[in-house]
């Protein structure tokens, strides 16, 4: 409640200020007044009036700026004879009293709030001061306040709306102290607002797919969520088993899963949204429905997640990746065939150009240099390494130096494909291992090795062309 706290005593403080602004300009007001009426005169009544004048400039203007100008004016026109050089200052202050006019009705208006909402302002202090509930009249007023802070920038969307959480809440928790029940689920309750706008979801895996399929995948996405969103969040599990069955390909069913998640992750966000947007969350029956609604849809997407997450550590048990030495590998490959993993629509789309785009340059020259290597079997140390402990990286090497990692595959006894290439920044990168192993290799290994050397052309080109001097 501090926060709610300081923001009542800023407003408190604000409208005695209004007050203090209003009386003021009063007082110009009717200064200004009497200055212009003594400037509108011929040249001797200004004359015989100058010291009044003067007084009156120096009172609303706080110093003594204007009146200076008002006596050089003053001179040149009575050595000219031209009182024309008054009337600019008469303009002048015929602005700002104006002005200041102008600005008495919005001194009214945010007086009559301060009014409006003091008394509230002084029970919701001396209330919680004292850690006393409050009433339902003082809380929907204390928003109020609220909103006007929202409104003159104090405070953010998000913390408005975390405050008018707060307050509501308030009043209830003291009540409920005594009843542990009861507070457990008051402290739910007022725990649930936050935990949405505090939200953050994990990125989903993107999941290589035959693009000759996205449309038919995308529309099984469609009719999975209107069936996901009519059943229960305890049935979901069952369900995506029996429906896994639909598909003969790990990686269809994987994309599925993810895009289905995608979607419900920007259904969730849109919760947050209704609950920043305050035309659609200005009564606590609409709040409470987004928060119901939002908590609904969030146990189906952490069903979902579960379910997916579990399949995934079936299937390929990325829990860790051991790299072990393998000394005969670059002998047993001196006369090697070199494929490159590609899109299934464009065999010149290599991964490994791809993956490039998320590379800084200062690595290009590292990647040539392995690849050239590897290339010409002059690879020298322990460069390259077997990837073990998972089944399912089987026949998997890495290529390393530093950070940088090139993985292939063993086709056969003298072909391999080049997966990709990434950049190891954890000491167990095991998304990046993931993703390198669910890339579709080549089926037809004739038709790859046709493109495998313009793939190659163009790769080692890019990386010439592109590199930096590291500074690694």
């Amino acid at each position: 409640m501090e926060k709610i706290k300081i923001i009542v005593n800023k407003f408190l403080e604000n409208g005695k200020q209004k007050n203090n602004d209003f009386n003021l300009n009063v007082i110009n007001i009717d200064l200004l007044k009497e200055a212009i009426s003594l400037l509108n005169n011929d040249i001797d009544i200004i004359n015989d009036n100058k010291i009044s004048i003067c007084l009156l400039l120096d009172t609303i203007y706080q110093n003594d700026s204007y009146s200076k100008i008002f006596l050089n004016r003053l001179v040149k026109a009575n050595n000219e004879n031209n009182i024309s050089l008054i009337n600019d200052l008469i303009n002048n202050l015929n602005n700002l009293k104006n002005n200041l006019i102008n600005n008495q009705e919005i001194l009214i208006k945010e007086i009559s709030l301060y009014n409006l909402y003091k008394n509230y302002c002084d029970i919701f202090l001396s209330s919680v001061n004292i850690n006393i509930p409050i009433s339902f009249k003082v809380t929907e007023n204390i928003k109020k306040v609220l909103l006007w802070a929202n409104n003159n920038f104090m405070i953010t969307d998000k913390e408005l709306v975390i405050l008018e959480n707060e307050i509501n809440y308030y009043s209830q928790k003291i009540k409920s102290k005594d009843d542990e029940r009861q507070a457990n689920f008051i402290n739910q309750k007022y725990e649930q607002i936050p935990n949405i706008l505090k939200i953050g979801f994990q990125e989903t895996d993107k999941i290589e797919i035959n693009p000759n399929k996205k449309n038919y995948l995308d529309n099984a996405v469609t009719l999975l969520k209107s069936q996901i969103l009519s059943i229960q969040h305890y049935e979901i599990n069952d369900y995506l088993e029996n429906y896994k069955n639909a598909f003969k390909n790990d990686n269809e069913l994987d994309y599925v899963l993810n895009k289905l998640m995608d979607e419900i992750i920007n259904e969730l966000l849109t919760y947050y949204e209704f609950l920043l947007d305050k035309d659609l969350n200005n009564s606590n029956i609409e709040r409470k429905e987004i928060v119901e609604n939002y908590y609904n849809l969030l146990e189906k997407y952490l069903k979902i997640k579960a379910f997916y997450e579990t399949r995934e550590k079936k299937l390929y048990s990325f829990d860790e990746i051991e790299e072990t030495v393998d000394n005969t590998i670059n002998e047993n490959l001196n006369a090697k065939k070199i494929i490159y993993a590609t899109s299934e629509i464009n065999p010149l789309n290599a991964k490994i150009i791809s993956d490039l785009k998320d590379i800084p340059e200062e690595y290009y020259e590292s990647i040539l240099d392995l690849l050239t290597d590897f290339k010409n079997n002059t690879l020298t140390g322990n460069k390259i390494k077997r990837l073990t402990n998972n089944g399912k990286l089987k026949y998997f090497y890495e290529i390393k130096e530093y950070q940088t990692r090139i993985i292939f595959k063993r086709l056969q006894d003298d072909t391999i494909c080049i997966l990709g290439v990434f950049i190891k920044k954890d000491n167990n990168d095991i998304k990046k291992y993931k993703n390198m192993a669910l890339r579709n290799v080549p089926e037809d290994i004739d038709s790859a090795l046709e493109f495998s050397s313009k793939v190659e052309t163009t790769l080692f080109n890019l990386l010439e062309s592109n590199k930096r001097i590291s500074k690694l």
